[in-house]
């Protein structure tokens, strides 16, 4: 398996910014342009993959009082599932895979998760709180081996400040490690990681200044990390990547921008990060896609073939996204009707791919496709017991026969994780760890 999966995100193509863990600053760029949905943006997940609001804890209870008068009432369950979110999950093999997110408390902030997967069961791992934060998150993890795990999000240090979070998992404990930040920003989220080896990543995200949101990408080999210059189409802000899927030589990342001179819509950005330089890459807009769409997710494994998804509008509706890149460029694939956003991916092989999401219907429903080399096919997915925004953010599939998907569902106003497996033949569901 390459070791390409971080974690996925996702807002509505109407919005098209992904927001991290802050109440965010205002953003001139998006006047006139951003349509929220209430419910979720109270509770501090406008991203359908479990990304929190990290606010203090007489706010959260206030946002959840007002969100549990407008959510339908849970469904009832066995028992009282896991308080939190997951929305990455890497695995190095069939019997390690780390899984992060964040989970919380009725009265506190919500703060990183981390769970390990050893084959028959999740465990949680000790994770020290960031210094001086308020809050914190993860995104993205990315395990190239057994003992080797680069995990990444947010960390909130004001009311309307943030840092980005990187932990490294050496097999023994979590290590906290610095990235720069861009000059004049104020908030910074890293959406995804991916690391070939120990000492080779590459990581995604945004960052916010006084001119609105734009592209980020970091670099580690060793020692510090380094700030990547993106390259945006001209007037395209704001933007961000989303997702990044690396081999020895270089990395694919995704994500969307804002070119106001062809809409007011957000557009699907794909480029290619090498030791040199970054180099956009042209993306072509499916057919009946006509209000725009991102990028969400990334998979590629092979240099020369990478699997890309996520989630576009056609104007009365949504509608899953997939691109394939080969033969030097990108074309789009056709995929059930089905109205859908698609989270993450994963792809064992050339021949084989894994994408899963959400159904854009009510109520949402967890999502699984497949491609086998010749066409995208859904999968039976189990779903949690309550019907109020379920979804399966990401998954890691170390073979063809067998995969790992995390994500969470609501009950009422609380956020749950949720796991499901693939083994060959059919999903299952697996007990999360306490959040």
């Amino acid at each position: 398996m390459a070791p390409s999966l971080g974690g996925t995100h996702r807002l509505p193509t109407s919005i098209g910014r992904p927001y991290g863990l802050l109440l965010q600053q205002p953003d001139d760029n998006l006047k006139g342009l951003v349509t929220v949905d209430v419910p979720l943006i109270a509770l501090g997940r406008p991203s359908h993959t479990g990304h929190a609001l990290v606010v203090a804890g007489a706010l959260a209870a206030t946002l959840a009082a007002g969100l549990a008068a407008v959510l339908p009432a849970p469904v009832a369950a066995a028992s009282t599932p896991p308080a939190g979110s997951l929305a990455a999950v890497s695995c190095a093999g069939t019997t390690f895979c780390v899984a992060v997110g964040s989970s919380s408390t009725a009265t506190g902030p919500r703060v990183a998760l981390v769970e390990k997967w050893d084959g028959h069961k999740w465990t949680k791992m000790t994770l020290t709180a960031p210094a001086g934060s308020s809050g914190s998150a993860l995104f993205g993890v990315s395990c190239p081996s057994t003992t080797t795990c680069t995990a990444v999000g947010e960390m909130a240090t004001g009311h309307t400040s943030s840092a980005a979070l990187v932990e490294r998992w050496d097999g023994s404990g979590w290590q906290r490690q610095s990235v720069p930040k861009e000059a004049g920003a104020t908030s910074v989220v890293l959406f995804s990681v991916s690391c070939v080896t120990s000492s080779s990543c590459a990581s995604v995200g945004d960052y916010y200044t006084t001119s609105g949101y734009s592209a980020l990408a970091a670099t580690y080999h060793g020692g510090d990390w380094q700030l990547v210059t993106v390259p945006v189409p001209a007037r395209g802000t704001p933007s961000a990547l989303d997702g990044v899927s690396c081999r020895p030589t270089s990395c694919t990342v995704v994500g969307y921008y804002f070119n106001r001179r062809v809409s007011n819509y957000s557009l699907p950005l794909a480029e290619r990060l090498t030791a040199a330089n970054a180099v956009a890459e042209d993306v072509p807009q499916p057919a009946g896609v006509t209000k725009g769409g991102q990028l969400q997710a990334v998979s590629c494994p092979a240099a020369s073939a990478c699997e890309a998804v996520g989630i576009g509008s056609t104007g009365s509706g949504s509608a899953a996204l997939a691109y394939r890149w080969s033969a030097g460029g990108w074309s789009d694939q056709t995929l059930p009707k089905t109205p859908a956003s698609l989270d993450g991916v994963s792809c064992p092989t050339l021949a084989v791919c894994v994408a899963t999401g959400q159904t854009e219907t009510t109520p949402s429903s967890t999502l699984a496709y497949r491609w086998a080399g010749s066409k995208w096919e859904a999968q039976p997915t189990t779903n949690p017991p309550s019907p109020t925004d379920r979804v399966l953010a990401a998954l890691s599939c170390p073979s063809t026969s067998d995969c790992v998907a995390v994500g969470s569902y609501f009950a009422g106003s609380s956020q749950h994780s949720w796991s499901e497996l693939w083994d060959g033949t059919k999903w299952e569901t697996e007990a999360t760890a306490a959040g």
